[in-house]
């Protein structure tokens, strides 16, 4: 038994946002909740055979109000305006991990795949194991005769990290993704320390917590105590993200800066 590594959004939970399932009666029937008007939907990649996960149209990740009375209102409502539909009225098909990794593999990319966390329990009927799971990801870039030097296998579950350092060729490159936060400098030294214990070499949180606010700098931005930290403890940095917020360079990704931000753009039209 294998769970479908499919190419998703976020989760394997985002089928009702980030393809048309809802408007195929037959399909959004058999969605863990269907869609209907005043119902928020949710559509797993385990709620479908694999055909007919390859059968729906990809689009962009949005949803409409709940309370749409049409369906297409749900489905293609709610694009952040800084973003854009253009590429999803010719129904792009819904590749799978092994068809992803083909494609990218054509163009001479390199691979940053996460293994994204199970909405189903594990073991998945009763004998497929998170470590399976892992596995599996991996597997499918050996098959596909992808150097381990091209793969940055990436987890916010630090076992599927370790997992991959202790049992796999691909650790060197391994990714132990963090989202923790609210996490004290106490714990994040401390989490710190349980990677470097483990040999995993690589550590990514989100650009502002690597990055505080300095009025003594140049710039007004100094490295944070978490940046100081993983690299005392000998951890590379990989961090994430730029595309996901608006214009104006504020909101949840630059948290930490929002200051500076704000005093760079004054000057820039000081300047201007």
């Amino acid at each position: 038994m294998m769970l479908h590594v499919n190419e998703g959004r976020h989760a394997q939970c985002d089928l009702h946002t980030t393809t048309d399932v809802v408007l195929r009666p037959e399909l959004n029937a058999k969605c863990s909740v269907p869609f209907s008007t005043g119902t928020e939907p949710k559509c797993c990649a385990s709620d479908f055979t694999l055909s007919e996960i390859k059968s729906l149209c990809g689009k962009m990740d949005s949803a409409g109000s709940v309370d749409s009375l049409a369906a297409e209102e749900y489905v293609y409502g709610g694009t952040a305006d800084w973003r854009t539909d253009l590429y999803q009225y010719a129904c792009p098909t819904i590749p799978t991990h092994k068809e992803s990794i083909e494609l990218i593999k054509s163009y001479n990319g390199k691979f940053t795949p996460e293994l994204k966390s199970a909405d189903v329990d594990m073991p998945y009927e009763g004998t497929y194991s998170q470590e399976d799971y892992a596995q599996q990801m991996i597997d499918e870039y050996i098959e596909a005769g992808i150097s381990r030097k091209d793969v940055w296998p990436q987890s916010f579950n630090v076992d599927d990290v370790i997992y991959w350092v202790k049992s796999t060729n691909f650790g060197d490159q391994a990714v132990a993704l963090d989202d923790k936060y609210e996490a004290t400098e106490e714990e994040y030294r401390a989490w710190h320390t349980i990677l470097k214990d483990n040999d995993v070499k690589i550590v990514a949180p989100p650009m502002w917590m690597l990055v505080n606010h300095d009025p003594n700098t140049e710039l007004g931005i100094a490295p944070s105590a978490y940046a100081e930290s993983a690299k005392e403890h000998g951890l590379k940095i990989i961090t994430w993200t730029l595309e996901r917020t608006g214009p104006g360079l504020n909101g949840w990704y630059w948290q930490s800066l929002i200051e500076p931000v704000e005093n760079m753009d004054k000057n820039a039209v000081d300047g201007f």
